[in-house]
C-alpha cells in the first residue's frame, strides 16, 4: 500500500514577523503616494492679460494656469485688465495700485484674505472671508464680507454693504473705516460675542447704516451729505 503522504498544516506569518511588517510599510507607503497625488497645493499666480482679458484664459496667468479657490492671486496695473467669464472663488486676492477687475455681473469669492490699494472692483458682488482691507479704492459691487479684520481707509463703496465682524482664529482683530463713503445700505454686524466693538467714525454713509449686534438690530441712521 501507498504510503499516505503527510499534509503539512498551513501557516501564517505572525503581525510582529519582519516580513508582515515590511509587507505594512509597503502598503502604507503606496497608500500615502496614492493620496498625496490628489492634493493640490496653493499657488502664487499673477495676472498679465497677455493675451486678453478673459479670467479663463490660462495665457494671461504667469503660470499658465487659471487659480482656483485655494490660490493666491495679484492683480497689478496692466493694459488688458481682467473680466470674470463666470462665478469664480480665489484664497487671497492683492490688488495693486491703478489695477482693476470686472466681475461681469458675475460672484467673486475671496477665501482668505483680500487686499485692494487704489484698485477698483465693479459689476457684481464681491465675497470676502477672514480678512479684507482697502486703502483708496473704488468698490462699484456690492459686498458680502465675514471677517475678523476689516479697514477701508479713505475708499468709496458705490453699492450695498454688509459686513461681518466676528472671530477667526490666529487673525488680526480690527474693524474701521475712516474717512470712506457709502453710498447705498450699509449693515455692520457684531457677532465676535465679547467687548469689540465697530468703529464708524469718519466714515459718511449717504443711505441707511444699520448696526447690528448678535442678530439684534441696536440702531439705525440716515446720514444725509452734500
Amino acid at each position: 500500500m501507498e504510503k499516505m503522504k503527510r499534509q503539512q498544516p498551513l501557516t501564517t506569518a505572525s503581525p510582529d514577523s519582519p516580513g508582515a511588517l515590511k509587507k505594512a510599510f509597503a502598503c502604507l507607503l503606496w497608500l500615502s503616494i496614492l493620496l498625496s497625488s490628489f492634493v493640490v497645493q496653493a499657488q502664487t499666480i499673477t495676472w498679465t492679460g497677455a493675451t486678453s482679458s478673459d479670467w479663463n484664459t490660462p495665457t494671461n496667468w504667469d503660470t499658465g494656469v487659471v487659480p482656483g479657490a485655494s490660490d493666491q492671486v495679484i492683480i497689478p496695473e496692466v493694459t488688458n485688465s481682467p473680466r470674470l467669464d463666470q462665478d469664480r472663488q480665489v484664497g487671497t486676492l492683492n490688488m495693486t495700485d491703478n489695477s482693476s477687475l470686472d466681475l461681469s455681473n458675475f460672484t467673486f469669492t475671496v477665501n482668505e484674505r483680500l487686499e485692494s490699494r487704489r484698485a477698483v472692483i465693479a459689476n457684481g458682488t464681491l465675497k470676502a472671508f477672514k480678512y479684507c482691507s482697502f486703502a483708496w479704492a473704488t468698490i462699484n459691487a456690492e459686498l458680502e464680507a465675514s471677517v475678523s479684520y476689516f479697514h477701508t481707509g479713505e475708499s468709496t463703496f458705490q453699492k450695498a454693504v454688509k459686513v461681518t465682524y466676528k472671530i477667526y482664529a490666529g487673525l488680526s482683530n480690527g474693524f474701521s473705516v475712516p474717512t470712506s463713503v457709502f453710498e447705498a445700505v450699509t449693515e455692520f454686524i457684531q457677532e465676535r460675542g465679547d467687548n469689540w466693538g465697530l468703529n464708524v467714525t469718519g466714515g459718511t454713509f449717504k443711505e441707511k447704516l444699520i448696526l447690528t449686534n448678535s442678530s439684534t438690530a441696536i440702531f439705525i441712521v440716515v446720514v444725509l451729505a452734500y
